[in-house]
């Protein structure tokens, strides 16, 4: 069953009784009065960019725990905008809400997932979920990684979501004064238009997120023109039309000529993954070498 409800309809709402909670987990009811440690594995990859991008990732048991509460979360009704972390949304439908538009701005929250801290969490549970006190103070733990939110856990992007609520409906308001179509893909916000957008949106934007403890990352503050390639998280379009990255296409071809000569350092999944990751924006795109890289077992969505 994939039912949606209202925030007040949803089965923690209101949550006083730990066997209870337990029970909705699908845990065993004595779960919650014992003491738990949780533990996750940390570690960081290289950005395209430049620098570290740092994961945690949640082991054993508590995946299946935070599985759960994202499943539980999810239903509950969000704002269409909302494009992360919701069943039949991705980075590919946040693009396509921008695709009929000439303009568009795009902007990003420094640190957002560092910033959504422990005790903006617990005040989520406790006053916005009405739970009882000890039943938020679980919630929170079971959705943390100690003082941070976990990247890569199933439940974060939502709890950010929830945990930001009022700043994003703000800034979707600062959005519609400004005649603009809005949506949000975690800490990523896109802005388009079918006439040219004023930096003032930029700074108005800005000036919420500074109300709210965050700022947005210059670096990554892009506004296009209505002949302009666009890309919002990843998704390429012109003139109305998906078209995959140059950037990403090249990398493609890098790979693929990598793997003829014989090179160990790659693999066929690997060029399976990325084609197919293209073939998001441009579905014909490749077609011979994804023949090619689903040899050997690595097959095609």
């Amino acid at each position: 069953m994939n039912k949606t409800y209202t925030f007040e309809q949803s089965p923690f709402y209101r949550m006083r009784n730990r066997k209870k909670l337990a029970v909705l987990l699908k845990l065993e009811a004595g779960y919650f009065r014992k003491r738990h440690e949780y533990k996750y594995h940390r570690f960081s990859e290289p950005k395209p960019s430049g620098g570290e991008r740092y994961f945690s990732n949640p082991l054993g048991r508590l995946k299946g725990i935070q599985r759960r509460i994202h499943h539980l979360v999810q239903r509950i009704e969000t704002p269409d905008w909302v494009k992360s972390g919701k069943r039949g949304e991705s980075y590919i439908s946040n693009g396509l809400a921008h695709l009929d538009n000439d303009y568009l701005r795009t902007m990003d929250i420094a640190q957002f997932y560092d910033s959504v801290s422990r005790n903006r969490v617990y005040v989520l549970f406790r006053n916005r979920f009405c739970m009882a006190e000890d039943i938020a103070t679980i919630m929170t733990n079971l959705v943390m990684d100690g003082d941070k939110l976990p990247t890569g856990s199933p439940s974060s992007q939502l709890i950010a979501f929830w945990s930001y609520r009022e700043m994003f409906e703000e800034i979707h308001t600062i959005a519609i004064q400004y005649k603009c179509r809005f949506t949000l893909y975690v800490d990523d916000m896109a802005f388009s238009s079918v006439q040219p957008i004023p930096y003032s949106l930029r700074a108005d934007v800005a000036g919420v997120l500074h109300r709210y403890g965050l700022d947005a990352k210059k670096q990554k503050d892009r506004y296009f023109g209505s002949n302009d390639y666009k890309v919002i998280t990843g998704f390429g379009f012109k003139n109305g039309t998906p078209s995959a990255q140059n950037r990403k296409k090249r990398e493609i071809l890098e790979l693929y000529i990598k793997l003829q000569s014989g090179a160990s350092d790659v693999n066929l999944a690997s060029l399976n993954g990325k084609i197919n990751a293209v073939r998001q924006n441009q579905p014909g795109l490749f077609s011979t070498l994804l023949t090619f890289s689903n040899i050997d077992g690595c097959h095609n969505d």
